[in-house]
């Protein structure tokens, strides 16, 4: 989709808020410098890039240009910063919001979550989440991890999901096996693991690098850790030596329920 669409689309969907759009601003000292708009509210000013695709070239732009802006405009208004894109990255998306720039992601690949948070499913076990004083959990992972795991957005289609990556995601889609085979690759592990588990079931990872009906669309490390003890990869003294817990490995591969 063309840049100035997806900033079209952004003012019109109303996700700015009520005010002025100002396009192409000129906000260089010296040279010529330009930021994609500026959207001036009662209260508040947006600086905001448009991309195709999420960069880090716009993360650094869109900083440079609120600098640059604050020395341009004198104003008591507070100043926000956004980037709208068609396609984004999980990775650049944690680092836009650390620098508490926020993140639009509009056009084709948007779509419209199929069910409420309510709906919302657990990446690692597959169990519905729970919501406990406004906030949803994983009562599943709570009893095995002792945390309720992260709630993020999927990168497909937008749903909320849980997961727990740096506790049980990141072994189990790490693992290599004695014969050089890998559960999925660095670059494939990394978006699955930013995938609910509905795209996850869609996708052709698994399928395609580990081969099999037993290793088909696999939604859930728990269904992955299933995956692998049936096919007899590893054993469960395998799995634990790697750091999951026995229980869980249990829970797992049906010999551990909890009420």
């Amino acid at each position: 989709m063309d840049e100035k669409k997806l900033l079209d689309e952004l003012i019109e969907k109303g996700l700015l808020g009520k005010g002025e759009a100002q396009f192409e601003v000129n906000v260089g000292m010296k040279e010529p410098k330009y930021i994609d708009l500026v959207f001036e509210k009662e209260d508040e000013t947006w600086l905001i890039e448009a991309k195709n695709i999420l960069n880090y070239k716009a993360l650094g732009q869109v900083l440079s240009y609120k600098g640059l802006y604050l020395q341009k405009v004198v104003s008591s208004k507070s100043v926000r910063l956004g980037i709208v894109c068609e396609k984004s990255d999980p990775d650049i998306e944690q680092a836009c919001k650390k620098q508490g720039i926020k993140i639009f992601v509009l056009g084709k690949v948007k779509e419209e979550p199929e069910t409420s948070q309510q709906g919302a499913i657990c990446g690692v076990c597959g169990e519905s989440l729970k919501e406990r004083d406004g906030e949803l959990i994983c009562e599943v992972c709570k009893h095995f991890f002792e945390t309720t795991g992260r709630i993020d957005e999927c990168i497909e289609c937008h749903n909320k999901f849980a997961h727990l990556p740096a506790i049980i995601d990141d072994i189990v889609t790490g693992i290599r096996f004695s014969d050089g085979r890998v559960v999925l690759s660095i670059k494939n592990a990394k978006r699955w693991k930013w995938m609910c588990p509905k795209c996850r079931k869609k996708s052709r990872f698994l399928t395609s690098l580990i081969g099999g009906e037993e290793w088909s669309n696999k939604e859930t490390t728990k269904e992955i850790i299933r995956a692998i003890i049936k096919s007899k990869s590893m054993t469960i003294k395998d799995l634990e030596d790697r750091g999951i817990p026995r229980e869980f490995i249990e829970y797992c591969i049906g010999k551990r329920k909890i009420h």
